[in-house]
């Protein structure tokens, strides 16, 4: 049985500790008591893990780290966890660093060290929602090689907003920021079909909206992480997609293809985000309403009948009646990745990266 650290008091406890509570014996730090006696989710997980009380002691006695910390945290730890030759699983949350240079360093350190194996937990991959998405971005699947526009909308507000909470994820200097901390799950999904930075319309660090092309496909991305709205879809023109594809579509959205209308292809020149988009979804959340969407700069108008919704819901990560929270199920699937070679993997993060890069080395 493989034995793991955690650190972090968050996400790695309320987020990681219940994805690997079953299958693995996990040491923490003693301070982590505390945290897990205060919630009532956890409190159960008590007599199932070893409390040490100190770190050595946890870095000697494991095989496999889980990090879930700030991204300058992560990266100090980072060299010195390397010290520790029995640490053969590294498993790092996004972004591996503050900045996309910075990452850079600490990837050629991690990549090039062939005693250990490295995730990174860009998750969206592990959603149902992702084979459709894969659909829509294969060029073989285009309908007479016509080409096609694909939209990414995803609105919501923040917890450090909502709350009103002083945190380093407001700021992107320090690794937050809608472009490091969240979108940057989706820059991950863009780098891994090979899509490359066409441009980018609106950059901040509430909101990101840029178009990516690769061959006749053009990718639109809009993600306000301070919306009124939750919303999270994906929607094309041209759309043509497995039918393993269309059988999750139907069952996440409770419709069928007569409630589908297709419309005119939007105009693959255009450079801005005022095409639009139709959909009949059945849906008891009134909050996804076109009616109700409210998103920055308003570059994003649902008047149109130019596209079709694929997919929607209220977040990106699906609702789990049996998890607290609804990525642990993703955690789980992401952890159990690290029995698959690397090099796929350790490429997929440099493109990532480097698409980071680009965008935010683009001043608006």
């Amino acid at each position: 049985m493989q034995t793991f650290g955690i650190l972090g008091s968050g996400f790695g406890l309320y987020g990681y500790l219940p994805s690997i509570i079953d299958t693995y014996k996990i040491l923490l730090p003693l301070k982590a008591r505390k945290v897990i006696e205060s919630r009532s989710d956890l409190k159960k997980y008590l007599e199932k893990v070893e409390f040490l009380d100190n770190l050595d002691s946890i870095f000697s006695n494991i095989d496999s780290i889980i990090i879930a910390k700030n991204p300058q945290s992560q990266a100090e730890l980072i060299p010195s966890i390397l010290t520790y030759k029995n640490i053969k699983n590294f498993f790092l949350e996004k972004p591996l660093a503050s900045t996309p240079q910075d990452s850079i360093k600490l990837q050629k350190i991690l990549f090039e060290n062939k005693n250990i194996n490295v995730r990174i937990a860009y998750i969206f991959i592990y959603c149902k929602w992702f084979k459709i998405l894969e659909s829509l971005l294969d060029s073989n699947n285009l309908a007479e090689k016509k080409g096609r526009e694909v939209r990414i909308l995803w609105t919501f507000k923040a917890h450090h907003f909502k709350h009103n909470i002083n945190s380093w994820k407001k700021d992107s200097k320090n690794g937050g920021g809608v472009l490091n901390f969240f979108a940057i799950h989706v820059i991950a999904l863009i780098a891994l079909f090979d899509f490359k930075l066409n441009k980018v319309f609106f950059k901040n660090d509430e909101c990101l909206q840029s178009s990516f092309i690769k061959e006749n496909i053009l990718l639109k991305i809009h993600i306000d992480s301070n919306a009124n709205t939750e919303i999270f879809s994906i929607s094309s023109d041209n759309f043509s997609v497995s039918s393993d594809s269309s059988s999750i579509l139907a069952n996440s959205l409770s419709i069928s293809s007569d409630n589908l209308k297709y419309g005119k292809n939007f105009n693959n020149s255009s450079d801005n985000f005022s095409s639009s988009l139709k959909f009949k979804v059945s849906s008891d959340n009134p909050n996804l309403s076109s009616n109700n969407l409210k998103v920055c700069d308003n570059h994003f108008n649902l008047s149109n009948e130019n596209s079709i919704l694929l997919y929607q819901s209220s977040s990106p990560f699906e609702s789990s009646p049996n998890f607290t929270d609804s990525r642990i199920p993703l955690l789980k699937q992401h952890i159990i990745s690290i029995t698959a070679p690397n090099p796929p993997y350790y490429k997929w993060y440099k493109k990532t990266t480097t698409l980071w890069q680009n965008i935010q080395s683009i001043n608006i």
